[in-house]
C-alpha cells in the first residue's frame, strides 16, 4: 500500500511546496465508527493553507481505501472556521480514491480536524456541522508546519 499512497498523494505534495502563509498538514486518516469495518484500510492526507491576503483557507484532500462508487461528505473544523459538504466526492477506481478541494473564510490552520462521512440524509437544522456516529467513516488531525 505505500506505493499506492505515495502515487495518490503526489498532487498534495506539490501544493504544499508552492503554498504560502500558514500551512497545516493532515498527514493521515484513520477509520472510525462504521469505517472500522466498512473501510478499515482508509488513508490519505490533506493540506490546509491560509492566505493572509484574502483571509481564506484552501484545503486539498486525497483519500484512498474507501468504498468504490460511494458518495462521501467532508467536514473541516478548526479553531477559526470550517466547512461541511455532504456530497464532497465520490470514491473512484478499485482503490476507492476520493479527491476534494475547497476554500472557506477564516484561518483553518489551527486545531484542524477533518472528517470523512456518509451523510444519512437527515439534516440537523440547528447544527449543520454535527455528524452522527453512524455517519463518520474516517478522521484526520492536522499538525502545523509553520
Amino acid at each position: 500500500m505505500p506505493f499506492r499512497k505515495s502515487a495518490a498523494l503526489a498532487p498534495i505534495c506539490v501544493l504544499a511546496a508552492v503554498a504560502s502563509a500558514a500551512i497545516n498538514i493532515v498527514p493521515t486518516f484513520d477509520p472510525v465508527g462504521p469505517g472500522l469495518t466498512e473501510n478499515p484500510n482508509v488513508d490519505g492526507a490533506a493540506v490546509v493553507n491560509f492566505d493572509e491576503a484574502t483571509f481564506t483557507t484552501s484545503v486539498a484532500l486525497v483519500a484512498i481505501g474507501l468504498k468504490k462508487d460511494v458518495n462521501y461528505g467532508v467536514r473541516i473544523d478548526s479553531n477559526d472556521g470550517g466547512q461541511a459538504n455532504v456530497q464532497a466526492f465520490t470514491a473512484r477506481t478499485f482503490l476507492g480514491i476520493g479527491i476534494y478541494n475547497t476554500s472557506f473564510a477564516g484561518d483553518g490552520t489551527f486545531g484542524t480536524v477533518i472528517d470523512i462521512f456518509k451523510w444519512d440524509g437527515d439534516p440537523d437544522p440547528f447544527n449543520f456541522f454535527e455528524i452522527s456516529p453512524t455517519e463518520e467513516r474516517a478522521r484526520g488531525f492536522g499538525s502545523n508546519v509553520n
